[in-house]
This record gives C-alpha cells, sequence and structure tokens, in this order.
C-alpha cells in the first residue's frame, strides 16, 4: 500500500462506512497493479466503485482518482525506463516541434498570465475547497487557478495537509512547475506531437482535468471514450494531424471544446470559456507566436 498511498488517500474521503477493510485494501492494491501493468485506469475505478458512498463518481472524483493513477503512472515511469513506453520528460519541457523554440513551460506560464486570476476564496467554487466540492473539507482557496488537490499531488502530501498559507504563498513558478508535471507528464501528454493543437488539449487539461481532456481527444478522433492515453489513441492523433493538417485540426478541436464546455450549461462561464478556447485557434496573435 506504501507505494499507492495517494490513490487510498484520493478514495478514502469517498468510501461508505466500512472504509479500508483488509480485503479492500488487497483488492485495491491488486487493481493498481493491473492498471499499471496495463494502462488502463479502469480495474482501479471498477474494483473501488461498490465501495463509494451515494455520490458514486462524479466528474470531480473521476478527474482527482485520474490524476493520482496518472502520478503513480509516472512514479513507475521514471523508477522504471521502459515502462508506459517512456520516461517522463525534465519538469522545464524539453525540444519542441515548434520553429519558436518554445516550451511548455513557457506556454503554462503565458495562459496562467492570460487566463487565470490570482488568489480566490470564493466558497462557491468547487476547487477552493480541500474535498473538492463546495463545503467539504477545508476552504482553502486556489490561485493561478491551482487547487490545493494540485498543489498536493505535485508535493506528494495528502490534500487535507495543505493550508490557506500555502495556497496564498503559492509562486507562479511552482504553479507552472504543478502544471508541467501534473498536467502534461503525468497523463502521457508529453508522448503527443508537440504542436499547437496539442497545447490546446493541455489547456483543457488544465481547466477540466486531464482524464476530461484526453475523452474529449478520443471523441474527436473517433476513439472510444477512455481518459487515459493509449498508443492508439496517439497514433491516431499523429495520422489526423497528417491527414488535415494543423489548422482544420485546431478548428475541429475547439468545436469539440465548446461543444463540450455548452453542454455543462453553466451561462454564468460559458462566455470566457468560448472564448479562451478560440484564443489558440489559427489568426489569432497566439497562433502566429507559437508557430
Amino acid at each position: 500500500m506504501t507505494d499507492n498511498r495517494a490513490i487510498f488517500d484520493t478514495l478514502r474521503p469517498w468510501l461508505d462506512p466500512q472504509g479500508f477493510t483488509p480485503a479492500r485494501i488487497a483488492a485495491l492494491d491488486a487493481a493498481i497493479a493491473a492498471s499499471l501493468s496495463s494502462g488502463d485506469h479502469k480495474p482501479v475505478f471498477d474494483a473501488a466503485r461498490g465501495w463509494l458512498d451515494r455520490e458514486g463518481y462524479t466528474p470531480r472524483r473521476i478527474n482527482a482518482l485520474d490524476m493520482a493513477l496518472n502520478a503513480r503512472k509516472l512514479s513507475v515511469s521514471v523508477e522504471s525506463p521502459g515502462w508506459g513506453d517512456h520516461v517522463a520528460p525534465a519538469a522545464g519541457g524539453g525540444a519542441t516541434g515548434l520553429k519558436s523554440g518554445k516550451t511548455i513551460a513557457d506556454f503554462i506560464g503565458g495562459f496562467i498570465g492570460t487566463h487565470e486570476g490570482g488568489l480566490s476564496m470564493d466558497p462557491a467554487d468547487n476547487g477552493n475547497w480541500t474535498g473538492g466540492r463546495r463545503g467539504q473539507g477545508a476552504l482553502v482557496g486556489s490561485k493561478y487557478g491551482v487547487t490545493a488537490g494540485a498543489v498536493a499531488m505535485y508535493r506528494g502530501v495528502p490534500v487535507a495537509s495543505i493550508t490557506k498559507a500555502d495556497i496564498a504563498n503559492l509562486t507562479k513558478e511552482e504553479a507552472v512547475a504543478i502544471g508541467v508535471k501534473n498536467y502534461y507528464h503525468a497523463p502521457g501528454l508529453d508522448r503527443l506531437p508537440f504542436n499547437r493543437v496539442t497545447l490546446s488539449i493541455i489547456d483543457k487539461g488544465w481547466g477540466s482535468g486531464p482524464g476530461r481532456a484526453i475523452k474529449l481527444l478520443n471523441r474527436m478522433l473517433g476513439q472510444p471514450e477512455v481518459s487515459s492515453l493509449s498508443q492508439q489513441t496517439i497514433n491516431a492523433y499523429a495520422a489526423f494531424i497528417a491527414r488535415v493538417g494543423e489548422e482544420a485540426a485546431a478548428r475541429k478541436w475547439a468545436d469539440v471544446r465548446i461543444a463540450f464546455d455548452t453542454s455543462l450549461g453553466q451561462p454564468r462561464f460559458i462566455k470566457g470559456w468560448n472564448n479562451r478556447t478560440r484564443s489558440f485557434l489559427p489568426g489569432t496573435p497566439w497562433w502566429g507566436e507559437w508557430a
């Protein structure tokens, strides 16, 4: 259980009154091992499904568990080169396929500066609570769009240990590092071709969780809508870009993003979400800067 602690810690608050019995611990350890072997998160989700409280798997819980599983996968890939077909690059971003030579850290720093605000303590925002939902856990806030859960995952500590001071004192440099580790390397998005469409996919992962971004990518490609990145999806994405070109692919991806965001029924936020999506389209200043 030691190496899998973050996954257990993620699930623990959602369990029924029985909690983690010895039998459940053994079953979850086995499911995690199967997930690491196959690269598919389904064994873990299936193992824990019957142990959850009445809320079950909400979208936010799905994203949180996906992130914990991706972090475990990343730790294995670093410990054992060759697992999962890649070793995660260094946190600062590496060589890119862009003529500009810009890196993933440059991109994340850019959208933090353009689209994200400073410290937020809005109690209506689920991301400002350590429990991931309004009224659950402690209200500690978020900063630069970074939640307590993301900070905890990056630092390798329980989310319940994150305080208001931790969030208030978060620097932009650490926020960028969190973005690179949690939202690029951990979900395997560093395995996609590095282009401007991929950057918009990463941005969507920042806003809705990497698992959701990967599901929407699969939707665009006509692949099964799973939340973990497979080699099949990577190959289909590369072939799609080669077939239609980067500009057409960017427009298609924007359509998928906007359709999903619209489906959430959040009129308070939809204009801002759509403006953000469209800021990554051909013809915008950003598109030219990132050529």
